[in-house]
């Protein structure tokens, strides 16, 4: 058996059993269910019998039908939701079934806050300086930056000894031919005269010149 439950108005908390027929809801007392509310059209939604169920439909009312708080134009209704026009909520339940706790009319609203901040000790008042002596202020002294003692390199030159330039080895002159020596052989002549030291030759003129 499909049921409605009157979730607000006068009939709160009362079930009525749906027939299997149209049953339309608006302000005008021809209408199944009737409500008086000034937000809700003369004819503004009806309940069409399905097959297992019904369909909620609206008539094109002024304000508009609402199912588990989303706008509609025709939804199969399921066990549990929930259906507002103007400000009356009716819930569709199934005889012998129970409805989960949050799927109530409304569902609680939950606030993210953001997170608390631990409060911090106060701090210690400072102390009012003497009468007739000025405050003492304290002074920071930066320490001196250490000194970067640069050491420069000595530049090492080498300088190649010069070489004294090399003469040019004079060329060998030319080869003569070795003089001639003297022929150490005798003539005829020197032979017989060297055997008898005291023979004279005498040469005369072969021309015959007189």
């Amino acid at each position: 058996m499909h049921q409605l439950r009157f979730m607000s108005g006068a009939m709160q908390g009362e079930v009525i059993d749906l027939p299997e027929a149209r049953i339309t809801l608006g302000r005008d007392p021809d209408n199944a269910i009737c409500t008086d509310n000034d937000a809700v059209s003369q004819h503004h939604a009806v309940l069409a019998p399905e097959t297992g169920g019904f369909t909620l439909c609206d008539l094109d009312s002024s304000n508009g039908t609402f199912v588990n708080g989303e706008p509609i134009k025709e939804r199969r209704l399921l066990h549990g939701d929930v259906i507002r026009i103007g400000i009356l909520e009716l819930r569709y339940e199934l005889d012998g079934v129970a409805v989960p706790a949050q799927e109530g009319i409304a569902k609680p609203m939950r606030v993210k806050l953001p997170p608390v901040k631990p409060s911090l000790p106060p701090a210690a008042p400072t102390p009012a300086p003497r009468p007739g002596k000025p405050p003492v202020v304290p002074v920071v002294v930066a320490p001196a930056a250490a000194e970067t003692t640069v050491r420069k390199k000595p530049i090492v030159q080498q300088i190649k000894p010069v070489e004294p330039p090399v003469a040019p080895t004079p060329a060998p002159p030319p080869s003569l031919p070795p003089p001639h020596a003297p022929s150490t052989a005798a003539s005829p002549m020197q032979r017989e005269q060297m055997r008898d030291p005291g023979l004279r030759f005498e040469i005369s003129d072969s021309t015959g010149a007189e």
